[in-house]
């Protein structure tokens, strides 16, 4: 049987890690896309008023427009700002939920060491069983 400390590192930590690693990347790949996009549709309006001049442009401009398109198709497709925002969300939930089972505090105030411990468990395993339902649902609606 895990120690309420071997619990929280070897689950509650281990998992606030993965979530917190999981939103940073997330958060890198969305932010990097949409700049990318912005970058772009730029230089398709700046080579539009020249493609008269420079028949050439007619192909940067098409090669701007098909990388957009790209781009947005992987942000749709992986959902970055989605993940970004539940992985983030996950992370802090199980964050609070140790500062309170650590301090005694809020739905731990007051039980006993035991008590407090099966509390912290069931609340960590409904965090992150709710986060599981959401990756499932996401999945069965994406395919």
């Amino acid at each position: 049987m895990l120690t309420a400390a071997e619990y929280i590192d070897q689950r509650l930590e281990n998992q606030r890690k993965y979530h917190s690693k999981r939103s940073g990347a997330s958060q890198y790949r969305y932010r990097l896309y949409r700049i990318i996009i912005i970058i772009l549709s730029a230089v398709v309006t700046l080579v539009s008023g020249w493609m008269k001049d420079y028949d050439w442009l007619a192909y940067v401009s098409g090669a701007c427009g098909a990388l957009i398109a790209i781009f947005e198709g992987i942000l749709g497709l992986y959902d970055y700002h989605n993940n970004w925002v539940e992985s983030r969300a996950a992370s802090e939930g199980l964050k609070r939920e140790r500062f309170l089972f650590e301090t005694g505090s809020g739905p731990y105030d007051g039980l006993a060491e035991k008590e407090s411990f099966h509390l912290l468990v069931k609340r960590t395993e409904d965090l992150l069983g709710g986060e599981v339902k959401k990756w499932a649902e996401d999945e069965a609606a994406s395919a």
